[in-house]
């Protein structure tokens, strides 16, 4: 999925076991936008959102649905 700029997909399994980390929330591929951090940034893994879970990347979707455009979290 592509969104502000970055590619985000569901963690792998061969991802969740380099990272040493359960199977479960949202790979950042590629950063950009507002989804690009200040300093090394080649992928990471997005746990919640807003203080909201998001273990598969259907949940990311429904989370960022309901947050208003312009808010900040």
């Amino acid at each position: 999925m592509e969104i502000g700029g970055a590619t985000l997909n569901e963690l792998s399994y061969q991802l969740a076991r380099s990272y040493c980390v359960p199977t479960r929330g949202v790979y950042v591929a590629e950063p950009a936008g507002m989804f690009r951090l200040d300093g090394p940034d080649n992928g990471w893994i997005i746990a919640s959102v807003d203080s909201q879970p998001t273990p598969t990347l259907a949940e990311f979707i429904r989370v960022m649905q309901g947050i208003p455009d312009r808010e900040r979290v």
